[in-house]
């Protein structure tokens, strides 16, 4: 009977086991990650210089066998109070990825984010439309 126990046990110790430590391995630190059918990649920043320009850069990335044209829209944003669009911009590539940059004068002694919303087509069909927030923080 022991034996018989022990080779049951241990199977179903490592099966469990292998269960459990897949799940904490698909797991991230900030939670699951964004589940997109076509965007793979939507990333923004912002560097603010000595002279209070900020410089600012987009990239979107995506699935480059199903799509072939990608719309980045980009909302430089500040608080005052409430979250107020100072400056926009808005590119269109016929690829699978964008990527640009801009600069605008920003002032001190506010918090900024970039909003970013991009699209994505298969010719003129819009297949996918993602908005993304980035936050700079505070401007001092």
């Amino acid at each position: 009977m022991k034996h018989l126990k022990k080779h049951f046990l241990v199977p179903l110790f490592a099966i469990v086991f292998f269960v459990f430590s897949f799940n904490v391995y698909a797991s991230t630190v900030d939670g699951p990650s964004p589940q997109w059918s076509y965007l793979t990649m939507i990333s923004a920043g912002m560097k603010i210089n000595d002279h209070n320009v900020a410089k600012i850069s987009v990239t979107c990335d995506s699935d480059m066998f199903d799509t072939n044209k990608v719309t980045a829209k980009c909302e430089l944003q500040q608080l005052k109070g409430s979250w107020e669009t100072i400056k926009s911009w808005s590119e269109t590539k016929n690829d699978s990825y964008i990527m640009y940059t801009k600069e605008f004068a920003v002032a001190k002694k506010y918090s900024y984010r970039l909003k970013v919303t991009a699209s994505v087509y298969k010719d003129s069909k819009l297949l996918e439309t993602v908005t993304e927030y980035f936050n700079y923080g505070y401007y001092h």
